[in-house]
């Protein structure tokens, strides 16, 4: 089972997850914030921490892969065949989980640190990266409930302020669709 920020181990191997020869051996890395640049000895700048290589790839079919994560979303948050209007928390939920997207029916709402895991940090006014279109401006539900024992809020990510926020799950917003690859 891949799940963010573990490996993926082969039934067939009890190497793994080690196994250089086994093709089902994904690492599951952090992804890098962005920074390049050293502003002080031992900032982000000096270790670049992170996934090395190419972090996203197009599928070709409306999705795309996150190659740190091994986690498959919607590449265009409003494309009209996910129907992806605003809606409750609780009928988004409904809606993501019954969702038939490009050979897949597995999708689900993301939790709010694969929601985060996908902020371009490389900018002033951080983003969700750009590689997902209609993404960056619009409030972003995901399906962590707030932890406070506030159980009708949730946490979600606001393209319109850049940061998360917390909010009644009653409240009207869009998300995201993801599932492991």
């Amino acid at each position: 089972m891949t799940d963010f920020g573990r490996r993926t181990v082969c039934p067939e191997c009890p190497e793994c997850p080690e196994c250089p020869v086994c093709p089902e051996v994904v690492p599951n890395v952090l992804p890098k914030t962005g920074q390049t640049i050293e502003y002080w000895p031992g900032d982000d700048g000096t270790y670049q921490a992170g996934w090395e290589g190419e972090r996203f790839t197009d599928n070709g079919d409306g999705t795309i892969t996150d190659n740190a994560t091994s986690l498959m979303w919607i590449k265009d948050a409003l494309d009209p065949a996910i129907n992806m209007i605003d809606r409750t928390w609780y009928d988004q939920v409904d809606h993501i989980e019954a969702l038939e997207y490009a050979g897949h029916a597995d999708w689900r709402m993301p939790n709010m640190n694969e929601l985060m895991s996908l902020i371009d940090w490389a900018f002033t006014f951080v983003l969700i990266n750009e590689v997902f279109l209609n993404a960056q401006d619009i409030r972003l539900q995901s399906s962590t409930t707030d932890g406070m024992g506030e159980t009708d809020w949730v946490w979600y990510w606001s393209g319109w302020y850049n940061y998360p926020e917390e909010y009644e799950k009653t409240s009207l917003n869009k998300s995201l669709c993801v599932r492991v690859k």
